[in-house]
């Protein structure tokens, strides 16, 4: 019961770690299969869970939901009766900034309307909105202008983008004067090293009324910083999560002596690095 942080080095079993513990509740604890939630980051690593899930008994009957971030997102869309209808794929995306551009009299090529649109992913993935933007230069102004009229675009069209997909969900439950109650009693978590503000924001709505929150991750493989990613959120789960605790996987299975100790030379430079041993078996 509470929340769980298992720190996992390069090939100790991220994945593994979080189906052995499906399996554990299901035929240890006696949790029903329909009462679990896994949460990954992409639908190969989904399918590999539910896959490895079929190698243990107790689930015959019923299989937990494992999803994606964002499936999870539109699952609960669906639920609260969001009237958004359509889901942008990229080029969508690209085309509706184009015509905000166009709208405001913006003259800016597709270098600069690239620019500004991963600015604006950013500014979803840390969850701000236009009106949160502050304008310190003529840049930020016309980011936050475009910005502007592109959330009026997707809300003429009834359609949401990817970027915007988890920061809608959060806006919404955060808003609403009742809890969200998602019928689960269990969370489990891949990657939580990889998380950016706005998916923090929403694990943390899901986790507010469950037994357990079981988080897998790494701070020092943290890698998209580029999607808005903030290492440091791993770092701060015992102060987010009253009670937490943390276990660390220490045997790693693909790297060797060497190559660890290399990696840990290099991460250790890092003002914030996080000690955790780590051995070779190989």
């Amino acid at each position: 019961r509470g929340p769980l942080l298992v720190l996992a080095g390069p090939g100790t079993g991220k994945t593994e770690v979080l189906t052995h513990h499906i399996a554990y509740l299901v035929n240890d604890k006696g949790v029903h299969p329909i009462e679990i939630l896994g949460i990954t980051f992409t639908r190969k690593t989904a399918n590999q869970m539910a896959e490895l899930l079929k190698n243990f008994k107790g689930f015959e009957k019923a299989q937990p939901r494992i999803s994606t971030l964002h499936a999870e997102a539109l699952h609960i869309l669906g639920e609260i009766g969001s009237g958004d209808k359509f889901v942008l794929d990229g080029d969508e995306t690209r085309w509706l900034m184009m015509d905000g551009a166009e709208d405001l009299g913006l003259n800016v090529g597709a270098r600069e309307l690239g620019k500004l649109e991963r600015e604006m992913g950013l500014l979803k993935a840390n969850n701000k909105l236009p009106n949160e933007i502050v304008c310190i230069n003529e840049q930020t102004k016309i980011l936050k202008e475009l910005y502007e009229r592109y959330e009026e675009l997707l809300s003429f069209n009834r359609a949401i983008d990817l970027d915007g997909l988890i920061m809608r969900v959060v806006r919404a439950l955060s808003s609403s004067a009742q809890s969200y109650n998602p019928n689960i009693s269990h969370i489990l978590v891949d990657e939580y090293q990889d998380i950016n503000q706005a998916e923090f924001k929403f694990i943390q709505i899901l986790a507010e009324n469950i037994d357990s929150l079981f988080v897998v991750g790494d701070d020092d493989q943290s890698i998209y910083g580029w999607r808005g990613a903030d290492p440091n959120i791993i770092r701060s789960f015992q102060k987010d999560f009253h009670g937490a605790q943390v276990e660390t996987l220490e045997e790693s299975h693909r790297c060797t002596g060497h190559v660890l100790k290399g990696a840990q030379a290099i991460v250790s430079k890092d003002p914030n690095y996080q000690y955790k041993p780590l051995c070779s078996v190989k």
